[in-house]
This record gives structure tokens, sequence and C-alpha cells, in this order.
């Protein structure tokens, strides 16, 4: 990748009488002047498009949500839902060409434009293809209880709720198999330690939790919303499809049943560690920190990437003329494992700050959009789990338990798909059946590496399309490896035998030693990308207190960097540039 790059003024002898800071900085700046240059060049001749909104986001958001806000599950509307093959086929078309013309001078937006067409066809082929969301999907929703009154209101000052406190399924309040209904006696509390407080005060004011089906017969705004929920429900939370890995309530026991939810039976922490918020206060104070933790890592490492050309270039070339002395004076294994520490924090610093940033402003904007249960603190659990996955189950717990596993439902849809019973059905077969357990595995990571090849694909660039494939299917193949050895030292070694901390010990260094013996590919992909020369936050601080290089502006965003208006070859090409 390196050879494609020109040579740049940062690149120059050592008896040019430049010290490695200054070489950096100049070639970050002519990197990032040809790249504009190549960009501007590209665009005036009509090869690529800017990232333009509402245009771009027609194929990913639009066009599915107006699709499942006409229903289609009564018989003489079958000819819409056999339609879905048409709608699948517009959408991966026009996410393909997207992704074919369109890129952006700002290194984020440009890698972002390939995860935006990858994701829209990934998750066109989820609900279009391998589920039926108005048949199969049921939402939380709200409804005003029966029967309220002083009973209600006594109920909920003892913890107990007549047609809320369900049983693990169902509603208590039905007649049993003899007709009778419960005794009051014998309906179970509410764990109230269990409910958030909007929870409490949608219970207070004499509401009730219920799995709502597709409301066929409600009006358009309702469909409407109901629909784009769905789409921005990216893990579940708050649907019957939730995956496993965030707190959720137990499931209906029948489809289009309108059963009460058992909201007590959501869990504030999941088995992988993730959180939900009991209080507002709570929700806000978790996320204000995660969001200033984030922007200062980001800061850090936007300053100390670019005294490294690699962060720059894509170039792992030890010897470069702009590397400073003190990488130069590192052996190479320790060299790269700084560099793929460095790119995690990275990663794991801009996920935590864009959905932290997310989360907020949904919370806030989401009642007068979607309704006032879609804005719940239930809703919303933290992203990452708890490191403790990966201490007691390596590679497996990072990938499982730990890491965001934001596009998980997609990544699994084809393997439920295939097999009938959705991911219930799944987990009992990979529970019995390594070989599906593996396959589950490979299916997952390798679509979560062509969602990643998309976005280096639309990157300004040169790049190499199986780089990113290929880690995530390593990382497939070092899970599997890890499950085999565990098999293999189970008969001879009992894990009585040893401490509990040399278990954890032994997990950690596997997930550690194969992710560093894999990293590069990926690593280097997102270096070729130019991802690390985006700047990720507005004001630096570390560079207003002198930590950049010389002349370094603390306002890092300028006007050129900002969306602008942009006229395409058509009216509906037109919109805000990113």
């Amino acid at each position: 990748m390196a050879a494609a790059h020109p040579q740049h003024p940062g690149t120059v002898s050592a008896d040019a009488n430049l010290s490695p800071a200054p070489a950096t900085a100049i070639l970050e700046l002519a990197e990032r002047a040809r790249v504009l240059a190549e960009f501007l060049s590209r665009r005036s001749s009509g090869d690529v498009r800017p990232l333009v909104v509402p245009y771009s986001v027609l194929g990913t958001f639009v066009v599915p949500i107006l699709y499942f806000a006409f229903p289609h599950t009564t018989p003489t509307r079958r000819w819409l839902f056999r339609a879905r093959w048409l709608v699948f086929i517009a959408i991966v078309l026009f996410n393909l060409d997207l992704m074919r013309s369109t890129s952006s001078a700002n290194f984020a937006t440009a890698y972002a434009a390939g995860l935006l067409g990858s994701w829209g066809i990934m998750w066109g082929a989820t609900v279009l293809v391998f589920t039926r969301p108005q048949f199969e999907y049921e939402l939380i929703s709200r409804r005003r209880r029966q029967g309220q009154g002083r009973e209600t209101r006594i109920g909920l000052e003892n913890g107990g709720c007549n047609s809320h406190a369900g049983g693990e399924r169902g509603d208590w309040s039905k007649p049993d198999a003899q007709g009778q209904g419960q005794e009051p006696n014998s309906k179970p509390e509410i764990q109230m330690d269990r409910l958030d407080e909007d929870v409490k005060r949608s219970l207070s004011e004499g509401y009730e939790y219920y799995w709502q089906p597709y409301p066929a017969d409600a009006p358009f705004l309702d469909r409407l919303r109901w629909s784009i929920n769905l789409s921005m429900s990216f893990r579940g939370a708050g649907w019957n499809y939730a995956i496993a890995t965030i707190p959720r309530p137990l499931k209906p026991s029948r489809s289009g049943s309108r059963e009460v939810v058992r909201m007590d039976t959501i869990p504030i922490r999941a088995h992988t560690g993730v959180t939900r918020c009991l209080t507002r206060r709570e929700f806000f104070a978790k996320r204000l920190t995660s969001i200033i933790i984030a922007y200062l890592c980001l800061d850090f490492l936007a300053v100390l990437m670019m005294k490294d050309p690699y962060f720059i270039l894509g170039d792992p070339d030890q010897s470069h003329p702009a590397l400073s002395p003190f990488l130069l004076s590192m052996p190479y294994s320790l060299l790269c494992l700084y560099r793929y520490f460095l790119v995690m924090v990275g990663v794991w610093s801009a996920l935590l700050l864009m959905f932290s940033l997310h989360e907020t402003v949904q919370l806030l904007a989401t009642p007068w959009l979607l309704g006032p249960t879609q804005a719940e603190l239930w809703q919303y659990p933290s992203v990452y789990g708890s490191a403790q996955s990966i201490l007691d189950r390596g590679l497996l717990g990072f990938w499982g338990g730990f890491w965001h596993q934001t596009f998980r439902h997609s990544f699994t849809a084809p393997l439920q798909w295939f097999f009938g019973g959705g991911a219930e059905n799944l987990k009992k077969r990979s529970a019995s059946s390594q070989l599906v357990r593996a396959t589950a595995l490979f299916v997952a990571l390798g679509v979560s590496g062509l969602l990643h090849a998309a976005g280096s694909y639309t990157a300004v660039r040169e790049t190499t399309a199986w780089k990113a494939p290929a880690f995530f299917l390593a990382s497939a193949v070092g899970m599997v490896v890890q499950t085999a050895l565990a098999g293999l030292l189970r008969p001879v070694v009992a894990p009585r035998s040893f401490p509990r901390f040399v278990r954890k010990a032994a997990n950690v260094a596997f997930a550690v030693g194969w992710t560093y013996w894999t990293a590069a590919p990926l690593a280097d992909d997102f270096s070729e990308s130019g991802i690390w020369l985006y700047e990720p936050v507005p004001f630096s601080p570390l560079r207003a207190l002198g930590f950049g290089h010389p002349g370094d502006r603390a306002w890092r965003h300028r006007w050129g960097q900002l969306p602008y208006l942009w006229k395409g070859g058509r009216w509906w090409e037109s919109g805000l540039a990113i």
C-alpha cells in the first residue's frame, strides 16, 4: 500500500536538518492535501459524489420504513408481502451503487459510506428475507390498565399490581383453567427494586406494558412509528427479538397474544455485564462520564498517532525516515503491540463516544418521535459488556460478551433462518453441535468482515478488500481453537486443580495473544483507509497545552470540513453533503 503513495515532504533524509516531529507534521499535512485534491478531482470528473442526506439513506432507512408502514398481514394485502423481493432487490441495487459512487474528503464519512451501504443490504436481508416482521416481531408498548382504582393503588404501594404482576409468561389477571380468577394473594409481588423510575411512574399513572404485534388496524402514523422503531432498534431492546446479551424481559408465550409484560423480569445486569440504569440521573451521569472519557482518549490518541507515520500512511515500515527515535528503538514485535493497542483503544473510544451521544439524544428526542414507551430508561442498556467476560471465556468472551453487539441480530439472522425457529432454536442446536456452533461463529464474523470491507472500499485512498474479512475470520478460527484446546485439556487437567486466577490469566493470555497474532490486516486496513487522519474532537485540550505538533491549532474542525449544501445531477440527489 505504501508504494502507491508518492513521496512526501516528510520522507526526508537525516541531513535535511528536520527533527522527527516536524517530519511527521509535514507528512500529515501533505497527505491531507493529497487526499483532498484526489477527492475533488474525482468529484469534478463525476467518478464519486459525497454522502448526501437524505438521498444516501433512502435504501437503508427510508424505503424499509415506508414499506413496513403499510400492512401486508391480511389476505387482501398478500401481494404487498410478496412484493418484498422487489423491495429487497431495489435496496441491494441502490446500496451497491451508493458504495460504488460515494466517498468523501472527510475520512470518517468516507468509511461510513461503505458501512451505511453494506448495513442497508444486511438489514434489508434480515427484515425482508430471513424474517417476517409484521408476522413475527412484537414491540413492548403501554396501554391503560383495566379496573383502575383503590385496589390498583394499594397494589402498587405494596409492590403488587393486578394485571402487571404476571407470572413468567402471560397475564395473571386472566381466568385460570377452571374459569376462576386468580386469588389476589396468589399473585406474585412485583420486585420494585428492579423497576426503573420511568416504569414506576407509568405504573403509578395507571398504565401496563404489553406485547404489541404489528398494528395493522391503527392509523398510518402509529404504523409509521412502529416501523421507525424497528429500523432504529439495532439490538432489539423492547422487541421480542432482543439479543440475548442485553437485559430483556421474558418473551411472550405465543405470537399475537398481547400478553402483559412482567417488567421486573428484566435484569439490571445481563450475564455479559451489560447493565441498565434505574434513574435518569444515573443514566445521564454515566453517559456524560463515558463521553468525557472517550473524548479525552480520542484527543490523546489523535496527538500520539500523528507522530507515527504508520497512522498517517498505513505504512508499517519500521525504518520510515519520519519515525521517532523512541519508536525506532522498539523491537518490531513490541512496536506492533503498541500500534495494535492504540488501534483497539481508538475504535473502543470512538464507538463509546458515538453510541453515548446517540443514546443521550435519542432518549431526549424519542418521546415526540416514537412515543413515551420508547423513551424509557430500560430501552438503553450500556454499549459494552464487562471485562469479566474475557476473564471467564477468553476470546469467546471478548467477542460474545465484552464487545458491543450492535449488529448481532443481522449477523445471526441467516443461520436462524436456515435452521428455523429463530435465535432460541439456533442456541439449542449450537449447544448440542460443535459444527453448528463453529458455523455460527464463521457466518457472524464473516458478515462483520464484509461490513468493514465495504467501509474500506469507499475510502478515497487505495485499500485492500480482503484484509478486514481476514481478521474477523481469523478471530472465528481462534474461538474454535480455544474451544478445542479447552476440550482436549479438560480430561487431562481438572479445572479444580488450578486456582481461579490461573484459569482467568490463561483466558486473557489466549485472547490477547491470538488478537495480537491476527490483528495486522485490520490495523493496516484502518490506517490505509485514513480514518486516523480524521479529527475526532472539535477542540483539543492537549494541543491547547502544547502537546501536538508545533503550530497545531486547538480548534480542529475547519469550515471546509463541515457539512455543505450539494446540488446533484437530479433534484432527489441534492441535499446536505457530509
